[in-house]
């Protein structure tokens, strides 16, 4: 159910800045139907890419929508999480922790977006780089502006300490219950 909220928030994100998808896309004939067709694409991977931040989450959609491929990254992910969790989390910090944690902290869309793009940029696909890395890093960023609006809320201080000298303290405007329909309707709103 969060699945469809996030990708939703993700696409309106995607569609309202597809005007940037002619200039990050590779140089090529402007047409109006180019320009349509680069503006429908940016909006479906920002979309999708809004899913992102689950990744760490077993019972989250994107880690079960391909078979193997999806749970491999989810436990390599999971792993990834729990590492920096525990590397840098302070005595304050609660013991153990893996969803809501590296993947849900803002320098996670730039690590992504910018790694993904920095692989693409060593690819054929080169020209594309801009492109995915954009989206990927705004898709990313729109799901953690949406969880930090839920109850549970996300860590967008890590990798600053709270007044408590807390690292992974949430913060959110604690809007609504993840996964509720209050949170789905103003979703499907948007």
């Amino acid at each position: 159910m969060m699945a469809r909220g996030h990708f939703l928030s993700g696409a309106t994100a995607g569609l309202l800045s597809s005007p940037l998808a002619g200039a990050l896309a590779p140089a090529g004939v402007e047409t109006p139907v180019r320009a349509l067709a680069l503006a429908g694409a940016y909006t479906a991977v920002v979309g999708v890419d809004s899913l992102w931040p689950d990744i760490d989450h077993k019972p989250a959609f994107i880690s079960k929508c391909i078979p193997v491929v999806s749970q491999l990254t989810c436990w390599v992910m999971r792993h990834v999480s729990m590492a920096v969790y525990e590397a840098t989390r302070t005595e304050k910090d609660r013991k153990g922790g893996c969803h809501r944690t590296f993947t849900h902290t803002l320098p996670f869309p730039l690590l992504t977006g910018g790694g993904v793009a920095a692989i693409l940029l060593a690819t054929p696909a080169a020209g594309w780089a801009a492109f995915v890395g954009v989206a990927l890093a705004l898709g990313t960023l729109v799901h953690i502006l949406g969880d930090a609006m839920t109850l549970s809320g996300v860590p967008v201080r890590w990798p600053l300490l709270d007044s408590k000298g807390r690292r992974w303290s949430t913060w959110g405007l604690r809007w609504f219950r993840a996964g509720g329909p209050v949170g789905e309707r103003i979703a499907t709103l948007v």
